[in-house]
């Protein structure tokens, strides 16, 4: 259980943490801390990651969320993974890995093939590795400036665990923009869910909206 090690079954963990955050809009803190304590699928500073992205998507979810608000929930820290021996804050050192690749990539000739070269070079054997996925999200938001659409883009071309990442990042900034701000083929993602998969996606929106909204 120690905090400097990551859970390999980050799925279970980091796909559920967006849901997690909408339960507390304005309330990244208590995101944090309520992860934290079900996220039972990770272990170590996947945990850590899995909180972290539930308060990112809190944070998203206030009446005027900046770059800077969002970001600066990496600094939420109750479990004090900042102190924790030998390695300190995971997640955290990732923030700064995905700072120095996107300012590296932003200066090149190339900047996506220049991100994606860099990802590469810091990036684990196992795709499901709870610390590469953070880092390829946090990299995609940050050389995207937070636009949903070449956020999503970013991730799909990068490969890998994509599906998973950009599921991630999604949720976070989905939150973000907001419903209407997001890019017009919502429509068409929309029907296809209900045509053939049975599956209402603004029904159970309207749902986990009543089930907040019972909370306040």
């Amino acid at each position: 259980m120690s905090k400097f090690y990551g859970g390999e079954m980050v799925c279970a963990g980091l796909l559920y943490s967006p849901a997690i955050g909408a339960f507390y809009p304005e309330q990244p803190e208590i995101a944090y801390q309520n992860t934290h304590k079900i996220s039972l699928f990770d272990i170590g500073y996947a945990r850590d990651i899995s909180s972290v992205v539930a308060a990112m998507t809190a944070a998203s979810m206030s009446a005027n969320p900046t770059k800077e608000s969002v970001l600066g929930t990496l600094r939420i820290d109750p479990e004090n993974y900042f102190k924790s021996r030998l390695v300190g804050r995971s997640s955290y050192k990732l923030y700064r890995s995905a700072l120095y690749i996107v300012d590296l990539a932003k200066k090149s000739k190339n900047p996506m093939e220049t991100a994606f070269a860099e990802l590469d070079k810091q990036n684990q054997d196992m795709p499901f590795h709870a610390g590469e996925i953070y880092l390829q999200v946090l990299t995609a938001m940050l050389f995207s400036d937070f636009d949903y659409l070449k956020t999503m883009e970013f991730l799909v071309n990068y490969g890998r665990d994509n599906d998973t990442t950009s599921a991630i990042a999604g949720g976070i900034l989905g939150a973000y923009h907001g419903f209407t701000k997001l890019p017009a083929d919502k429509d068409r993602v929309i029907k296809v869910a209900k045509e053939k998969l049975d599956i209402d996606l603004k029904a159970l929106a309207q749902e986990l909206s009543d089930k907040i909204w019972q909370l306040k």
